[in-house]
């Protein structure tokens, strides 16, 4: 219905997608971008442990495997446990300020999209047209 409209309006395709297309799916856009950053931190443990050979044990070492090796091979359960807490909060910490930027992105897009939406449909007199047009007559 919107695209409809934008069409009788005169819109062309390039105007559809900056007025109505991006800013519908700017929320999910948001939400993605959020989900996404909770699995930053992890690193595939799976596939780390079985391509790691005594020659690439100091280069690809990480946190999950860091704490299955203290934990289990070495017997410090306290110690791994604090080592995966550290990943969760990291974790955490990544995601609320990643929910942060995204909130204010995504106002502020919204925003300056609403302001260009009533400048280019005329609810907004923009000088430089008045300008012009004055010239013209």
């Amino acid at each position: 219905m919107l695209y409809e409209a934008a069409s009788i309006d005169g819109a062309g395709k390039w105007k559809k997608i900056v007025h109505i297309t991006l800013p519908s799916i700017l929320p999910t856009v948001g939400i993605l971008f959020i989900l996404s950053m909770s699995g930053l931190l992890k690193a595939g443990y799976e596939q780390i442990i079985l391509f790691q050979q005594p020659p690439t044990i100091p280069v690809s070492e990480v946190l999950e495997t860091y704490s299955v090796k203290v934990g289990l091979q070495q017997g410090q359960y306290s110690y791994a446990t604090v080592v995966g807490l550290f990943q969760s909060i990291v974790s955490l910490i990544l995601i609320v300020t990643t929910n942060h930027i995204a909130k204010k992105s995504i106002e502020y897009v919204v925003m300056v999209t609403m302001l260009i939406t009533m400048i280019g449909g005329g609810l907004i007199d923009d000088g430089h047209k008045r300008i012009y047009r004055r010239k013209n007559i």
